[in-house]
């Protein structure tokens, strides 16, 4: 696989990934949420690192309460769809079998933090 001079720090968004996305409300249960817009964030900043554009130069302290762009706002809501985006290939069913096993082993399986030494790193 060919690789990228990209470079997070340089390259990637000046917030931290706390998005929490409402799924939906169940009644006399509540909200039921996940948290993180990973895949938004990296496809994203990939669109602009391959366009040769800097990322928006957005941070933190642009943001209240929950220190990311909200829901309606134009960069949450293109963080969102390339979320989205980022399910429709063949990792994305890796990445929900491993979201819903623990990280360490068990009787079962080997646990998330093996499988990623022994699969997802040469």
């Amino acid at each position: 696989m060919s690789k990228t001079n990209f470079n997070p720090k340089g390259h990637g968004f000046h917030f931290e990934n706390n998005f929490t996305n409402k799924i939906c409300s169940i009644p006399g249960y509540g909200n039921i949420e996940t948290k993180g817009r990973c895949g938004g964030m990296a496809y994203a900043a990939l669109d602009y690192y391959f366009s040769g554009l800097p990322v928006p130069r957005y941070t933190t302290e642009d943001f209240s309460p929950n220190k990311v762009p909200g829901d309606g706002h134009w960069l949450g809501d293109y963080i969102y769809a390339r979320l989205m985006n980022s399910f429709a290939n063949t990792s994305a069913a890796r990445f929900i079998s491993w979201s819903m096993h623990s990280d360490h082993e068990t009787w079962f399986f080997k646990g998330v933090t093996r499988w990623t030494k022994e699969e997802e790193f040469p």
